[in-house]
């Protein structure tokens, strides 16, 4: 799984983007399979990042009410 260049590297923004666009098993699901992807290439940078979106996932219960003024580039599942 890619992550596009103008997505944030803040673990709860990128979780805050999955969950609203994907749902959160969704979101979880596609942790999972960054996590899986930047394991197998290698990129421990990547990987610390989805093991703390995976960490982050674990104790999401809802969208939260705030709305962030920036939306992160969309993930495409294409890019798995």
């Amino acid at each position: 799984m890619e992550l596009d260049q103008t997505f944030s590297d803040d673990p709860v923004e990128i979780v805050k983007f999955l969950v609203k666009e994907n749902g959160l098993d969704g979101a979880r699901r596609i942790a999972v399979e960054g996590t899986t992807v930047a394991n197998l290439e290698g990129n421990f940078y990547r990987l610390s990042i989805w093991r703390e979106v995976k960490h982050v996932l674990r104790d999401w219960t809802d969208i939260p009410e705030e709305k962030s003024e920036e939306t992160p580039a969309k993930i495409s599942e294409e890019t798995v």
